[in-house]
């Protein structure tokens, strides 16, 4: 559970601090966390677009939406 939590603050704030480039692929986030598996760090990406925390502009790519 802690892990999650901490994988989930990771992503949000990959997410937030690519928002002057107008969003972040997935494959990048997947990419730069090294420290979770890249199944897991999918499930969690999607939970949050699930969510409505963040958004899918276009395929593959994400926002924060608050």
């Amino acid at each position: 559970k802690k892990e999650i939590k901490v994988l989930r603050d990771e992503v949000i704030n990959l997410i937030k601090s690519s928002e002057q480039r107008e969003g972040i692929d997935k494959e990048e986030i997947i990419l730069t966390i090294k420290s979770t598996e890249p199944q897991i760090i999918s499930q969690e990406i999607q939970r949050l677009l699930d969510e409505g925390i963040i958004y899918e502009p276009r395929p593959g790519r994400v926002r924060y939406l608050g």
